[in-house]
């Protein structure tokens, strides 16, 4: 075996062949495509909620929050701060939600989980109508 045949079995350990970089790049080049569609397919499926019967942004909401919000703007409705600046018990009291309703919650999968968690979980208070 010659010194140059070593040198060049040596080389092709460490340096791969363009064939075998051609093929990497296109398995590469494949999966970024892969993804950019999953993604793209995501983004669509988040745009549901606009299309119809739903139409997030442009349906007219009636419930009892809208008429409060419609209350607190003309200014024929006002909340009440209590001692520490909070006005979620005067919500809590207009829109007829008992405190005894409140749930804590949290998820891992969150897109807010730093700020939501098992230390500081989310409040939700409820009725039936609200």
């Amino acid at each position: 075996m010659t010194k140059e045949f070593r040198n060049c079995i040596g080389a092709s350990l460490y340096f791969p062949s363009r064939r075998l970089l051609s093929a990497s790049l296109s398995t590469l080049t494949a999966a970024f495509t892969a993804v950019i569609a999953l993604l793209s397919a995501s983004v669509q499926a988040d745009d549901d909620f606009e299309n119809p019967p739903i139409s997030y942004h442009t349906s007219q909401s009636h419930d009892s929050v809208a008429q409060l919000l419609d209350r607190l703007k003309a200014g024929t409705q006002k909340l009440e701060a209590d001692s520490n600046g909070s006005f979620l018990k005067s919500l809590l009291d207009t829109l007829k939600i008992p405190e005894s309703s409140q749930c804590l919650v949290f998820s891992k999968t969150s897109l807010q989980i730093p700020y939501i968690g098992p230390r500081t979980p989310l409040a939700i208070y409820f009725n039936d109508a609200v």
